[in-house]
């Protein structure tokens, strides 16, 4: 009689020890896949925001290079010398640079 109850006790122990453990293993995993949900939406948006700021930066240095041969191809037509056109943009340019350089800080 006594090895029946030992018995029974083991099984419903062996129950519940499985029972917890697979509910300690069905949390963990919940938890696991939560943080890497996470993690890759935050690794997308960190790259789409990078990507549009790569873009962002082509396009403005595109810009400013167009403005500078601008600048210079107008001071040619005022009858300036090619030389002087160009030193007056670079200085422009190098200008606007340190200004931007500075106005970060």
């Amino acid at each position: 009689m006594i090895k029946v109850e030992e018995k029974k006790r083991r099984i419903e122990a062996s129950f519940l020890d499985d029972l917890f453990r697979d509910l300690s293993k069905s949390m963990f995993q919940g938890l696991v896949d939560r943080v890497e949900a996470g993690a890759r939406e935050l690794v997308g948006w960190s790259l789409r925001r990078l990507a549009m700021s790569v873009v962002a930066m082509a396009i403005v240095i595109t810009a400013a290079t167009l403005l500078l041969i601008a600048a210079v191809e107008g001071l040619r037509e005022a009858s300036l010398p090619p030389s002087l056109a160009y030193l007056f943009a670079g200085l422009l340019g190098m200008g606007v640079g340190i200004g931007l350089m500075f106005w970060k800080r």
